[in-house]
């Protein structure tokens, strides 16, 4: 009897770690789920960044900034928002570098 209680009590540990594993995998997905969706216009996103922002500009800053345009869709907003690593930029360079990956 207790090697059958042993063996579900590991059973069930092992089931939790892999439902949480996956939970956090389907998590990092978002951002490239949410850019796939966003079809994002780099050009524009650009521009605004070259000739509407101020810098130094924190994650928040910018995030903000994206936030109150209309000139982006709500998707593009939230691609911006996850895909923006959060640290302080130097420059529309440095964004757009962050924001390809680079």
């Amino acid at each position: 009897m207790r090697t059958i209680i042993n063996t579900l009590a590991a059973v069930a540990v092992s089931l939790s770690l892999t439902l949480a594993s996956a939970t956090v995998a389907h998590a990092a997905d978002k951002p490239a789920a949410a850019a796939a969706k966003a079809k994002v216009d780099w050009k524009m996103v650009e521009q605004h960044l070259r000739e509407h922002q101020q810098y130094p500009a924190s994650k928040a800053d910018l995030v903000a900034a994206c936030n109150s345009l209309v000139d982006f869709k709500k998707s593009e907003k939230q691609w911006f928002a996850a895909t923006l690593p959060d640290r302080t930029y130097q420059s529309a360079d440095e964004v757009m570098a962050a924001l390809r990956g680079k």
